[in-house]
């Protein structure tokens, strides 16, 4: 659809544009985008491009250093088949490019030198040479000092080498351009940039008619840009709304999918959390093992836990055995006397502190 509309406005934009080099040609657009210049018949032309055949070009300085005075000096000059365009203007004084377009030129709203148009395709380090009678007529072009430099490849200049001696540049590439391809050259130059130019290069109208411009230039031009905004608007909103369309068919499974991973992750906390707990929980099942031979012998008080040491306050008839049999125990390490050994009428009074030792499943023998 986009390249169906720039191929109308490329259409369009054609349809307004002629190229004059002693015969008038029309720009032509093929099915596919490709510009060819075909003949035309006398017509009522709106840019007219003209060969440098037909154009009079001469650099000119002037003493003068304020804009204001320059211009109106060339406006006193100015004839009406010539143009002036001011390069530049320094405190040595101006320097300014007067055009003069040469009797048999077809009447146009606007002209426009062919050169003007072909200044974005040369530079300083090349020469292109231009086809520009079919089969025929050749010229130079080039740049030296941000300038422009043109001759026709005639007499003496029927060279490269020769054009370059005759303006003493040594450009070391040379390019062409051809008459089959010099269409699709010029047309893609037809564009806002063009402005400046041409106002300077605005013929004197024997009469002017505002109705006339607006109908045939304005108007076809702003119907063309509305027409093609609006197309790209309107794809602009389908595809917006296409893509609504399939946030709002995945939303459910997004929604579901983040409330998995929320509840994946709570597990993941539990999971955790129960594992923290059970690494630093101290296991105290096999202190039943330890304590229950004892009991036949021992008269317990109590038994208390401290971190991982167990702490038991007895009696007995012999403190001192008690603590060697405990020692003895498979699961007991660290086996001593906290406190010291008291007498009563029964035996002695004690308080054992040990550490019960993990992993040893064998049965418990009281020595």
């Amino acid at each position: 659809m986009i390249s169906r509309i720039k191929l109308f406005i490329k259409e369009k934009i054609a349809s307004h544009v002629h190229y004059f080099n002693g015969r008038l040609y029309k720009f032509k657009v093929d099915n596919v985008g490709n510009v060819v210049l075909e003949p035309a018949e006398s017509t009522k032309v709106k840019l007219l491009i003209v060969s440098p055949d037909f154009v009079l070009s001469e650099l000119q300085s002037y003493p003068i250093v304020n804009k204001k005075e320059l211009k109106g000096l060339l406006a006193l000059k100015k004839m009406p088949s010539d143009h002036y365009m001011i390069n530049s203007i320094t405190k040595k004084g101006a320097e300014v490019t007067h055009y003069r377009f040469q009797a048999g030129v077809p009447e146009a709203w606007f002209m426009l030198p062919e050169l003007l148009m072909l200044d974005k395709f040369v530079d300083e380090d090349s020469i292109l040479t231009v086809e520009h009678k079919k089969d025929s007529h050749y010229f130079y072009l080039t740049k030296l000092a941000k300038r422009l430099y043109y001759a026709p490849k005639v007499g003496l200049i029927n060279s490269v080498e020769r054009f370059q001696v005759a303006i003493g540049t040594s450009a070391p590439n040379e390019r062409s351009l051809s008459w089959s391809n010099k269409a699709n050259a010029i047309l893609p130059c037809v564009n806002l940039e063009l402005v400046k130019w041409l106002i300077l290069f605005t013929p004197k109208q024997k009469a002017f008619n505002l109705k006339a411009l607006l109908q045939n230039a304005l108007l076809p031009i702003s119907l063309v840009l509305v027409v093609y905004m609006s197309v790209v608007s309107g794809m602009l909103l389908f595809q917006e709304h296409s893509l609504k369309q399939q946030l709002s068919q995945q939303s459910g499974t997004i929604k579901n999918t983040f409330a998995l991973q929320s509840e994946l992750n709570e597990q993941v906390e539990l999971y955790g959390s129960l594992k923290s707990f059970v690494e630093q929980r101290y296991s105290i099942d096999n202190l039943w093992e330890v304590m229950a031979p004892f009991f036949a012998t021992l008269d317990v008080d109590s038994i208390n836990l401290n971190g991982k040491r167990f702490t038991f306050r007895a009696e007995a008839k012999s403190a001192t055995q008690t603590l060697e049999k405990f020692s003895a125990l498979a699961f007991v390490s660290d086996a001593k006397f906290d406190t010291p050994i008291s007498k009563s009428r029964t035996g002695e009074r004690f308080t054992i502190s040990f550490v019960l030792r993990e992993g040893n499943n064998e049965e418990v023998q009281v020595p």
